[in-house]
């Protein structure tokens, strides 16, 4: 073999070497940028579920602060009077519930009472509290709820539902105070109390 085509075969083998550990070094830098990337994409992900359950974290502090999980209603009442009929006015009490919040609320039991002024007697007050005295009986606490038909009441949430009790009131009287409770559970009521003249 010529001097010549040594030095040729030699020029080959050189390009080629040079060629290979080109290849070996680019696909080492390929290799490298994948891994780079592949950190960069699993740190991103962690981030992102990192901000993800930190957001959830916020709601649920929002949610708490708010009592969004618990009951919310907002308990209020209104009355329509019919006559007088035979000295008696026909009444209507409506007992209206609005669920605020995002459950759905029981009543088991919405006790009533009514007490009242009659036309000729004075204003009073009562107590370390000075409230107005009504010192008669109207209707005795009753639940409006019949037992032996249903064994609850519900409203649904965002729901403004209205209860009806229709009564009797002598026309003797001229104001009356109605009261109503219901309970959340045993230790948490809601009352709501409104002064109402007859006419």
């Amino acid at each position: 073999m010529e001097i010549s085509e040594i030095i040729a075969l030699a020029g080959i083998l050189a390009t080629a070497i040079i060629a290979v550990i080109s290849i070996l070094i680019q696909g080492k830098r390929q290799k490298e940028q994948e891994q780079r990337e592949e950190k960069l994409h699993q740190e991103q992900l962690k981030k992102q579920e990192q901000s993800h359950l930190d957001q959830l974290k916020r709601e649920d502090e929002i949610r708490k602060l708010n009592k969004e999980d618990q009951a919310h209603i907002e308990f209020s009442l209104y009355c329509n009077f019919f006559g007088p009929e035979d000295g008696q006015f026909l009444t209507e009490v409506n007992l209206m519930a609005e669920n605020k919040g995002n459950r759905l609320q029981l009543f088991p039991e919405i006790m009533l009472r009514i007490r009242g002024i009659k036309k000729n007697e004075s204003l009073s007050l009562y107590g370390k509290l000075q409230n107005v005295n009504f010192p008669h009986k109207v209707l005795e606490e009753i639940n409006i709820i019949d037992k032996e038909n249903l064994n609850f009441y519900f409203v649904e949430p965002h729901v403004n539902q209205r209860f009806t009790f229709t009564t009797l009131i002598p026309e003797e009287f001229k104001f009356i105070c109605v009261h109503a409770t219901f309970h959340y559970d045993e230790a948490t009521p809601h009352t709501v109390e409104k002064i109402i003249k007859i006419e």
